[in-house]
């Protein structure tokens, strides 16, 4: 596998940084081939740490070995082993040492006794809350490394805020300061409950400095890929009666189909008329999504698609219903059946579907042999749309492909997707720049006020 004339200029412009840069190319311009190929020229950079997502640890290891020959060690469960302090190594001989985020916190004394010059996250977009475990972790390990490099195509998935802890870990004397990077970035305002930083102000100066920091940032044009298109599909729902009686009487609704719930729901109406609004719309959808999928498979096939969900319920209904072998990726596939779920999708004909958890099946993997995804039901924020969108829009597709978003008739989607698209434009301002991106844009705010006017 040869580098692309994009991958040879990151490599360059890695090293250049001396290993310590954010990595935001795009999905699917390779960013995981440049961190590697950086790391083989730079035998003085491993060992290495790799934290990433639990879906892609075998990717890594994978392209580790085939590609560059470089032998990995992929962490498992919660309790590290007993590390050997007689020889000063643990169990890891390896140059690379491979952890998801999701045990990182009991493995971090392990990692840290065993040694390591380079740390890479991947996904950094994980790492958003500064409270979390997982980020603390990651901090922590961070104050030990040489070189650090962070890899997201959409390192803001919602607001600036999001973004300083991964700042931080890269360029501490640049971003040391939390406060300060909030109330110049996140257009703070002061509120009963404290500071509130779910805003966005001086997108522009934020993007230059990024960029003058050493950011990579590429789009997808260095590729040449073929077109992608975004369709919004209305769908009708089975029994549009039954959306708009919970839509308009919540609590009575909720008592007659779920009586059990209604004490406790009480104290959160607002917040869980929205999730269960949700929730009744992608349900009451299904039927016709259904027969428009099995339609396609019909009317072409040669194609293959995918199909992005994020309740369980919804997945074992695609499975039951859809007229093809399909495979499924969620949360509950494991890391290795997770990649050979992939693997048959990819190259094995009669497998013409695979249905996915928004969140499982959203990052970190290739599903190219698919030249159609289709949104079935929508997450909170743009960017994991866009991460999920380029598992088929990436290096390896030929043809143009299309993305669905399956929109239940006069329901709150309609106003989600709305919303979802004027919050991608504060989202790509500090990474692409071009607008100034200044707002205090609440999405989940303007959800509840839009239940509240009763757009129906």
């Amino acid at each position: 596998m040869k580098p692309l004339p994009h991958q040879k200029e990151g490599i360059l412009q890695i090293e250049a940084c001396n290993g310590r840069t954010l990595i935001a190319d795009e999905m699917g311009l390779g960013k995981t081939f440049q961190v590697l190929a950086s790391l083989k020229r730079n035998s003085s950079w491993l060992p290495a740490v790799i934290v990433c997502p639990a879906n892609v640890k075998y990717n890594w290891e994978h392209e580790a070995q085939l590609y560059f020959g470089l032998r990995a060690s992929v962490c498992e469960g919660e309790t590290p082993p007993t590390f050997n302090r007689s020889r000063g190594l643990g169990i890891f001989h390896s140059p690379l040492m491979i952890v998801n985020y999701d045990i990182l916190p009991k493995w971090v004394e392990y990692i840290k006794d065993c040694g390591y010059s380079t740390l890479i996250f991947d996904e950094c977009q994980m790492l958003s809350n500064r409270a979390s475990k997982r980020t603390k972790a990651s901090m922590e390990l961070a104050e030990a490394a040489e070189h650090l490099l962070a890899l997201s195509g959409t390192p803001i998935m919602n607001r600036p805020i999001e973004i300083w802890p991964i700042l931080n870990m890269i360029w501490p004397k640049v971003f040391g300061s939390y406060w300060a990077f909030a109330q110049k970035y996140c257009n703070p305002k002061w509120t009963p409950w404290g500071w509130d930083y779910s805003g966005s102000t001086n997108m522009d100066e934020l993007n230059a400095l990024l960029v003058k920091l050493g950011m990579i940032r590429r789009r997808k044009d260095v590729l040449h890929l073929p077109e992608k298109r975004y369709d919004i599909i209305p769908v009708n729902l089975s029994d549009p009666a039954e959306y708009y009686n919970a839509s308009n009487d919540f609590m009575g609704w909720l008592g007659k189909n779920y009586a059990h719930k209604v004490r406790s729901v009480k104290k959160i109406e607002k917040m869980a008329r929205v999730g269960y609004l949700l929730r009744l719309g992608a349900k009451l959808k299904l039927p016709e999504s259904v027969a428009r999928i099995n339609h396609l498979l019909e009317a072409y096939p040669d194609q293959k698609i995918v199909v992005m969900a994020v309740h369980q319920k919804a997945l074992r209904v695609l499975e039951k219903r859809i007229n093809c072998e399909t495979v499924t990726i969620d949360g509950n596939v494991s890391g290795r059946e997770r990649q050979y779920a992939v693997d048959r999708f990819q190259h094995e004909k009669k497998v013409r579907v695979c249905c996915g958890n928004i969140k499982a099946a959203g990052v970190g993997i290739t599903l190219t042999a698919a030249v159609r995804l289709m949104f079935l039901e929508f997450w909170w924020n743009p960017g994991t749309h866009s991460q999920a969108a380029d598992r088929i829009h990436r290096i390896g597709q030929k043809y143009p492909v299309i993305i669905e978003y399956l929109v239940g008739k006069g329901t709150l989607e309609e106003k989600l997707c709305k919303l979802l698209q004027d919050r991608q434009k504060v989202a790509s301002a500090a990474i692409d720049g071009g607008v100034t991106g200044d707002d205090d844009f609440n999405l989940y705010e303007a959800l509840l006020e839009t239940i509240e006017k009763s757009f129906l």
